[in-house]
């Protein structure tokens, strides 16, 4: 369950979320649209405590206990900073949120959307097509042991062709 009450986050004098109220239900997928600077990257990293509110309150719960949360950046590169994919990848592993049963389903993945893994492995982030980054980071971490995934402009650069196949294959 997602529950935020009276949340309300300013930049300075800019405030970027003025009292959000949220209440969903556990299992639910949920999207929020709305226009350039209108708070939801605020909001996105607000429900994964990126960020921490001014005035309300954010809960995350699944069962009553606090969910490991991953959030996927809208701009992927700064999560990797000078890091390669490869290095990512091996820091999931170390941290027990990734196994080799789940990397071989990346690849897999990957592959089916026309990403050879062992041509973009090594690469630093400014390397790769926003495109390319982006949706290797989503297959990454939607195949991790994470109780939640959040996506900051998921398919922002991305044609209708890959958006179609990212959409089904969550």
């Amino acid at each position: 369950m997602i529950l935020a009450k009276s949340v309300t986050k300013t930049y300075g004098d800019q405030v970027a979320v003025d009292e959000l109220d949220l209440d969903i239900p556990k299992g639910q997928f949920f999207g929020l649209l709305g226009p350039n600077g209108s708070g939801k990257t605020t909001i996105a990293r607000l429900l994964s405590h990126a960020l921490m509110p001014i005035s309300g309150e954010v809960k995350l719960t699944i069962s009553d206990q606090n969910p490991s949360v991953a959030l996927v950046d809208q701009f992927p590169e700064r999560m990797l900073g000078i890091s390669s994919l490869k290095t990512f990848l091996d820091q999931l592993i170390a941290s027990g949120k990734m196994d080799a049963y789940h990397v071989a389903t990346c690849i897999n993945v990957l592959q089916s959307h026309h990403i050879p893994w062992e041509s973009i492995q090594d690469k630093l982030p400014v390397e790769l097509p926003w495109n390319i980054l982006r949706l290797t980071m989503i297959i990454l971490l939607a195949n991790c042991n994470y109780d939640v995934l959040i996506l900051d402009e998921p398919t922002f650069g991305l044609g209708t062709e890959q958006t179609r196949k990212m959409v089904d294959y969550f």
